[in-house]
């Protein structure tokens, strides 16, 4: 994404918003904050988040909006086409986008939002999806990025004396485009260092900080492989992963070495993002398995300050074979003194990135002591995998990681005025739909938010339709049935809700037995949840 200051401001041509997202405006931030542990006096920016607020008890200022930039009609076509999923979605309540969320927070402070697509996204999308029509293509075509050496000549053509306030990324797939293009055109940025990309160099720039790293060794042959677990202590686990990958594609853990060589010749040539920066062929990354607490720090950085926006918690479970099940992703108030530890090295492992300017999501393990906080892995340049996190952060912290990378773009006073920590006035989770089987969907349940055995509920959604086939079940992020959103101003009324959820009596998606099927039987079997 290119973030540009629009020379057009009038206040009497706001640009409305598409009906089904409606409750997703921008917010307006006020300038002055209350120290950590008030009450914010930030307020939301539509009638329908500031009513979902006040239903939850949190205080809403209404703040008068400055005047924003009239924009043309972003070009989302190509975006929807990209991330449109072969199933119909079934919607009780629409989430947010990557492309929602920045185009409101973007022309919610006076800015343009311009879609540029990374050259290997793009080749995959037109080759890989045959049902685009020529407009999209064309499109497609319209929107990569420019090839190395050829930048400013392409800003000059495309944008004309608009200033480029800033390059965000939002696909893992388009981190070393964003990263080559915020360097050639001098707007911001933190330089083009492959460590970012490479779990491997990652741990390797950490440890030569002396913050505390993960063993790990690179290996093309078990023999190799099988040298490195013979310095670890004996029935130690281990993980196996690409050097490069994304949402668990890949993670194996493995408690023994029969486990460990059946991952190993599974990864072997494994594909796991369209990115050809990295080949497999260059080694599998093996390293200790560290036990602890998981959590995921959500930052945004200005000029070498790091601001954590949201601290996450994650709830991984070992579930159909697979050892890291997203079972859910808990909003953390950054209050007690693990957390603390946590984000303070978080900020740290971004120095010893280089990291100055930009959103970052930085995967954190906390061990043991004399351990501590131990770096799982770094996305810099991108948000959290998941956009209904800004979601979480309008209604439990009244702001979210979108605006904060748009304030550092367009709005410096209002970046001043975030706090350096979290500020939370409610408790929030995403509770990821766990699919425990295979066949084809028959019955999709979802409870609706008001729903009295769920009080907490401000959003339902499943990824599959009736009529749907699921080919597996969930074994990491991208192959979750769907999401649960709740929010509550009271932690046990949340924990509540989520253990409620995790109880087998609460079925959301209904699978047609194919074992039955294939005996002649008619009756249906609850796969999930």
């Amino acid at each position: 994404k290119l973030v540009a200051r629009s020379k057009l401001v009038a206040r009497s041509k706001l640009v409305a918003r598409s009906k089904h997202r409606d409750h997703l405006h921008a917010i307006t931030v006020a300038a002055a904050l209350p120290e950590r542990g008030a009450t914010p006096e930030w307020g939301a920016g539509c009638k329908a988040r500031g009513a979902a607020r006040r239903a939850l008890g949190l205080r809403v200022a209404c703040t008068r909006p400055p005047a924003l930039a009239v924009c043309p009609g972003l070009a989302r076509a190509a975006y929807r086409a990209a991330r449109r999923r072969r199933a119909a979605r079934v919607r009780r309540r629409c989430g947010g986008g990557y492309a929602d969320e920045l185009g409101a927070e973007c022309e919610a402070r006076g800015g343009r939002l311009v879609h540029v697509l990374s050259e290997e996204f793009a080749s995959f999308m037109l080759a890989g999806n045959k049902k685009l029509t020529g407009d999209l293509r064309a499109e497609l075509e319209a929107n990569r990025a420019p090839a190395a050496g050829a930048e400013l000549e392409w800003a000059v053509e495309r944008f004309g004396g608009a200033a480029i306030a800033g390059v965000v990324c939002v696909s893992d797939h388009g981190l070393p485009t964003s990263e080559r293009l915020a360097h050639a055109l001098g707007c911001g940025g933190n330089g083009i260092l492959a460590a970012r990309r490479d779990k491997f160099a990652m741990g390797e720039c950490v440890r030569a900080a002396g913050l505390e790293a993960v063993r790990q060794t690179l290996v093309l042959d078990w023999g190799a492989a099988l040298d490195f677990l013979k310095t670890l202590p004996a029935d130690a686990p281990c993980v196996l992963k690409p050097r490069r990958g994304v949402a668990s594609v890949g993670v194996y853990k493995a408690s023994s070495r029969r486990e460990a060589k059946a991952a190993f010749s599974t990864l072997l040539g494994m594909p796991v993002s369209v990115d050809q920066s990295v080949d497999v062929r260059e080694g599998i990354l093996l390293q200790e398995f560290i036990q602890g607490t998981e959590f995921a720090v959500d930052t945004v950085s200005c000029a070498g300050e790091h601001k954590v926006i949201h601290l996450w918690r994650y709830d991984k479970r070992e579930l159909n074979g697979a050892h890291f099940v997203y079972q859910a992703t808990i909003l953390c108030d950054g209050r007690s003194a693990e957390e603390e530890v946590v984000a303070a090295y978080a900020c740290r492992v971004l120095d010893a990135l280089s990291v100055r300017d930009g959103p970052a999501h930085v995967e954190v393990r906390l061990a043991e002591l004399p351990r501590g906080p131990c770096l799982i892995e770094a996305n810099i340049g991108r948000w959290h995998g998941v956009p209904y996190s800004a979601m979480l952060g309008n209604l439990a912290q009244g702001y979210n990681a979108f605006g904060a990378v748009m304030d550092v773009c367009l709005c410096a006073e209002s970046w001043q005025a975030l706090p350096s920590r979290p500020v939370v006035q409610a408790h929030a989770c995403m509770v990821h739909l766990v699919i425990k089987g295979v066949g084809r969907v028959v019955g999709v349940r979802l409870p609706e938010p008001g729903d009295e055995a769920f009080p907490s509920l401000v959003e339902a959604e499943s990824k599959y339709a009736v009529g749907s086939y699921i080919a597996r079940p969930s074994t990491d992020l991208k192959s979750d049935g769907g999401h649960l959103l709740l929010v509550s101003r009271s932690r046990e009324a949340l924990e509540d809700d989520y253990a409620r959820v995790l109880q087998v009596t609460f079925i959301f998606i209904f699978l047609y037995d194919l074992f039955n099927r294939k005996t002649g039987s008619s009756s249906q079997r609850i796969q999930c949840l």
